[in-house]
């Protein structure tokens, strides 16, 4: 079972005259051990918690207890929580962050402890899920005030390569709030520093969650920063995605999660026997317990987008980026969705950074291409908007290259449909956004190319039409000759796979007739609104 590992340390009196004696700094380290393993408080296990005050909190013995805690006793699900109250100050040439302990001396930095050696050296390598460093002290020294950019400035503490080191990393956090600098006062409430009082009052109520009863140190960190003026409000460096529970009961946490879990599973199962109402109904409420649930929030847009809730579902799909920036399958569907709405130029970009990030993934590979396919047609009818509508231009363009154009178009199209109509029976647990994407790019294809061809270059083009649209039939022939006892004994063996195969008999009746009926009102409109040259 995890376990909540804590080393307190307070210091008043130092041996060196450059650190200012304070008034708070032990009694604050003595009050939060107090609080954490008392029955009406933390009730943390007291064999877990070490007090270290005074004299006896040299450099080397912290450092001792902060590397065996780190690295020999916290285990991976284990929280480390260590809390220092004293001074803090910059190595005068290096400019290095150093902890100052009862031994340390300002001009010797190497009798204090170097916050970048400690994290490198024992946080970062420790096993333990989670670890909070607590930094409460006073910013000492000319250097630090030179290079801070705000009075409180924290920054200069843990220096440019640590705070890099945190940005990168996750479950390590620097949480610092500071007592004062050398021009200003130790400021306390009821013989307790500011910072530890407040601290215990929202632990002891305000920073509760009152759906779980927990208390988490992000729940605490909101009630500090309202409650606190600028010289004491916390600053925390490093990111932590879950939460840092504090007090209460952490099985709770894992019982969310096991719900949540088996909610996703049933919203998957209501997708594959095409219940979407039902299906999207349990995704919100898995979104309910877990707003960030990456694979929730997957399904969700996907379901938004086969629907053709295109507009709906590109938020959810940005959100998953925006939580996992290496996501192929988040990009891959803003492509989609993207192109779904005509934006093709942003789903090429989309779909370019999906295969970046996953160069192998078929389904991302066809995106690509019927994104291509229409950023190509659309080129197409730009080019001809711009050659202008005089009838010399037009029987230019109806040359030999024109035709074997038109010709390619439409087989390419009729093949990408007909992949895309059957590639739900070949692999069910594809997305069907994949294949509504092939077959409703690849039909508009056909269509567009049969009535603009007919219209602007007569007869010959309205040939290609009918050439393809028995090819149509031909397939749709074939197709049930050949394989008709391979489809029924394959929707015996996984009924839900009747809908594709429908679906594939459907698409090829409409790529049949729908492009050939346009074929013969384009060659009808040609007749009747165009002039005919000399």
């Amino acid at each position: 079972m995890a376990k909540r590992l804590g080393l307190l340390i307070g210091i008043n009196q130092y041996q060196d005259t450059a650190f200012r004696p304070l008034q708070f700094a032990e009694n604050d380290a003595r009050a939060l051990a107090q609080w954490l393993v008392n029955t009406r408080g933390g009730k943390w296990n007291p064999s877990d918690i070490q007090l270290l005050l005074g004299e006896q909190a040299t450099s080397k013995l912290t450092e001792s207890l902060i590397t065996q805690l780190c690295l020999k006793v916290a285990d991976q699900d284990d929280l480390v929580f260590i809390y220092f109250a004293g001074h803090a100050f910059l190595d005068e040439t290096r400019t290095e962050g150093y902890l100052a302990f009862a031994n340390t001396h300002f001009q010797q930095p190497a009798t204090g402890l170097s916050l970048l050696s400690l994290f490198n050296s024992s946080l970062l390598r420790s096993r333990s899920a989670q670890i909070v460093f607590v930094v409460d002290c006073f910013q000492t020294g000319l250097s630090w005030n030179r290079r801070k950019t705000s009075l409180f400035d924290f920054k200069p503490l843990p220096g440019s390569m640590l705070l890099q080191t945190l940005h990168q990393t996750q479950g390590r956090l620097l949480y610092c709030s500071c007592r004062g600098n050398e021009y200003a006062p130790e400021v306390g409430e009821k013989n307790l520093g500011k910072l530890l009082y407040y601290m215990i009052v929202g632990l002891c109520g305000p920073a509760t969650d009152a759906i779980s009863g927990q208390i988490t140190l992000q729940n605490l960190h909101a009630f500090l920063v309202s409650s606190l003026n600028e010289q004491h409000q916390p600053q925390v460096f490093g990111q932590e995605q879950r939460p840092i529970v504090l007090v209460g009961n952490e099985m709770l946490e894992q019982n969310r999660l096991n719900q949540s879990e088996k909610l996703l599973n049933q919203a998957r199962q209501q997708v594959q026997m095409q219940n979407y109402p039902a299906a999207l109904h349990t995704i919100e409420n898995v979104l309910l317990m877990a707003p960030d649930c990456i694979d929730a929030l997957i399904l969700k847009a996907q379901i938004l987008g086969t629907s053709g809730f295109f507009q709906d579902a590109l938020p959810v799909a940005n959100r998953v980026i925006q939580l996992d920036q290496a996501n192929a399958l988040g990009w891959s569907m803003r492509a989609t969705l993207l192109a779904n709405m005509g934006q093709l130029h942003e789903a090429s970009a989309a779909i370019e950074r999906s295969i970046t990030l996953n160069p192998n993934n078929p389904e991302a590979l066809a995106i690509r291409d019927a994104i291509l396919s229409n950023l190509a047609r659309n080129s197409i009818v730009e080019q001809d908007a711009k050659s202008g509508s005089a009838a010399t231009s037009v029987d230019k363009q109806g040359g030999a290259r024109s035709f074997l154009l038109g010709a390619f178009i439409q087989i390419f199209a009729l093949c990408m449909g007909t992949f895309g109509a059957s590639i739900l029976i070949l692999r069910p647990q594809l997305p069907i956004i994949i294949a509504f994407l092939l077959e409703s790019a690849a039909l508009a294809i056909l269509c567009v190319n049969a009535a603009r061809g007919t219209y602007l270059y007569g007869i010959k083009r309205f040939l290609i039409t009918f050439t393809t649209s028995l090819l149509a039939l031909g397939a749709l022939g074939a197709l049930y000759k050949f394989g008709y006892n391979w489809f029924i004994n394959k929707v015996i063996a996984f009924p839900p796979l009747i809908v594709p195969v429908l679906f594939l008999g459907l698409w090829l009746v409409a790529a049949a007739v729908l492009p050939f009926m346009l074929a013969i009102g384009g060659f009808i409109g040609r007749i009747t609104f165009r002039k005919k040259g000399p």
